[in-house]
């Protein structure tokens, strides 16, 4: 193959996983609901309604 041809797959496969974690990282929360978010196993703060980008790490 062309080595464009390998550089565009790479670059696509680079998008859907960047993609895929982008939309594993939003968090919506409904009416009814509040979360609490909890860092090192202390509270952190709550979430009301909307939506959410959880962080990464």
């Amino acid at each position: 193959m062309e080595s464009w041809i390998i550089a565009l797959i790479v670059a696509g496969i680079v998008v859907l996983v960047l993609v895929i974690i982008l939309v594993c990282s939003i968090k919506i929360v409904s009416q009814t609901d509040k979360y609490i978010i909890e860092r090192l196993g202390a509270y952190y703060k709550t979430w009301d309604t909307g939506i959410y980008a959880r962080p990464l790490l």
